[in-house]
């Protein structure tokens, strides 16, 4: 059996011959579902307001985190998750570590700074116990 596949330019333009575009009309909201918008449409706001994971894993202070490498390994504490909905309560300080999932609030810093990096599970060992972290190391 032979497929004879197309170049997408030639695709494109397949597709291109056989609609044609549509003309924007304003509807109410009620009426818009199923419909795509004629224009980007943008919040005034920063939605959400607050910084957010862009993944799961683990938020932690990048000045304690730094030195981890295959050969030195830097332990941290978990004390904290924090989930979309519902964030951290505890906030991050030297040597501490908290678990976080994608799009959930970053946590806060006691003293300096608080998280400013996130590391991915696949980085990071965890203890039995789940309440240790250690970053780098063989």
């Amino acid at each position: 059996m032979s497929l004879d596949l197309l170049h997408p330019h030639e695709a494109v333009e397949r597709v291109r011959s056989a609609t044609s575009p549509s003309t924007a009309e304003e509807v109410a909201l009620s009426a818009a579902l199923g419909r795509v918008p004629a224009a980007d449409v943008t919040s005034r706001e920063a939605v959400p307001g607050f910084d957010n994971s862009a993944m799961d894993g683990f938020a932690v202070r990048a000045a304690e985190t730094g030195g981890a490498r295959p050969d030195r390994a830097t332990p941290l504490a978990i004390v904290d998750e924090s989930r979309a909905g519902r964030p951290a309560s505890t906030p991050l300080n030297a040597a501490e570590a908290t678990r976080i999932s994608t799009g959930a609030m970053l946590p806060e810093g006691r003293r300096r700074r608080g998280c400013d990096s996130r590391t991915p599970p696949s980085r990071a060992r965890q203890s039995r116990s789940l309440s240790r972290l250690v970053l780098g190391g063989t």
